[in-house]
């Protein structure tokens, strides 16, 4: 007679499967993720709720962890929209005259990035988004964190101190302050105005293809514009420049290409 012997291990040689805190009060979604905390962040290992939603990332910004997601994408084509990278780092790729966003996964929290966008800082557009497009940056900022490369000698921010008497003779502030404003390498920010586009980052590929048949901008282009805007753009409210050959050329080295350490293409 053939026999068939079942073995069975003792219980308590059997690892029990340890199950977040979180699915006392959460009904499961998502069960090919690792666990709860993979999209929400929070405290799995606590029943009490102030700790267990510490640094939470809700439901609006959770499909952060999900790169194909439909809100991620979005955001990604409305950071390059509104030209995130004039200023910042974001994907790898961008300039260095503002914080780099990649790393706001892990140094920061939704409710910061959020604030941040909304109340904008000194030289900082204010792009008065749509909540559902505001989420959507936000998710693609925490997404863009999950692939952030280690800080390599990453060049420390600087806090200008503005020397207003120095600004005045500044020929960017004299001729173009009154109605935009720009974050420069060399000076820090510079011009007070919002009727006009913030500069920042102008002559670089970060900068919106906006000068005509969606063309980057440059300095001869500038030249051109600057000239006569409305040879260019027949509806711009924006009347000729005229600077001498000096204030070209100081022009052009407040707005020249950043230096290689403030730049990233992401290689």
């Amino acid at each position: 007679m053939l026999c068939l012997l079942l073995l069975i291990a003792p219980s308590s040689t059997v690892a029990a499967v340890k199950q977040p805190k979180c699915l006392a009060c959460h009904a499961v979604h998502y069960k090919d993720k690792d666990s709860c905390t993979s999209c929400h962040r929070g405290n799995p290992e606590t029943s009490r709720k102030t700790l267990a939603h510490s640094n939470m990332i809700s439901s609006s910004h959770a499909a952060f962890a999900m790169p194909l997601a439909e809100s991620v994408q979005r955001g990604k084509k409305l950071a390059d929209r509104f030209a995130c990278r004039r200023c910042h780092i974001l994907d790898n790729k961008g300039t260095r005259l503002a914080a780099n966003l990649d790393y706001l996964l892990q140094n920061s929290t939704t409710a910061k990035i959020s604030t941040a966008i909304k109340v904008p800082a000194l030289y900082m557009p204010d792009f008065a988004l749509s909540q559902s497009d505001h989420d959507a940056i936000v998710t693609f900022i925490l997404s863009a964190g999950l692939k952030a490369k280690p800080p390599q000698s990453e060049p420390p921010q600087v806090v200008y101190f503005t020397d207003w008497q120095a600004d005045k003779q500044n020929v960017f502030v004299k001729k173009c302050g009154d109605c935009h404003k720009l974050l420069s390498a060399e000076s820090g920010g510079l011009g007070t105005g919002t009727n006009g586009p913030a500069l920042s980052a102008l002559l670089t590929v970060f900068y919106p293809a906006s000068y005509k048949d969606e063309q980057f901008w440059n300095l001869e282009r500038l030249k051109k514009w600057l000239e006569n805007p409305r040879k260019i753009r027949p509806v711009t409210t924006m009347r000729p420049v005229q600077l001498t050959a000096e204030e070209w050329n100081q022009l052009g080295r407040v707005l020249e290409v950043l230096p290689d350490r403030m730049l990233t293409d992401g290689d």
